[in-house]
């Protein structure tokens, strides 16, 4: 019974000690942030999971890394119009 119980132990401390380890590599180059959503939203996000075998944070770091191209890209769009607006301008001008 003894050997039985230090057994469990052991496992116990090296699931913890690669817990504690895995975290902190984690945590190295990540921030954890705390958000709410609604409960609806977080349901399907909870079926996204479940179908795509993924966590909470691969969902949201995708999210969060397409909303920042998409952003990105619609600034340049921008750009590119207001500077062909401007360069119309100029032209008219120059007439």
């Amino acid at each position: 019974m003894g050997a039985a119980l230090t057994t469990h132990v052991v496992w116990a401390m090296i699931w913890v000690v690669r817990q504690v380890m895995t975290d902190r590599l984690i945590n190295r180059n990540t921030k954890t942030i705390t958000f709410s959503l609604p409960p609806e939203l977080a349901e399907q996000v909870q079926d996204v999971m479940r179908e795509e075998g993924r966590t909470m944070s691969e969902l949201i770091r995708e999210a969060l890394r397409n909303y920042m191209e998409e952003r990105e890209w619609l600034r340049t769009i921008r750009y590119e119009r207001l500077r062909a607006r401007h360069n119309e301008q100029d032209d008219s001008q120059g007439d």
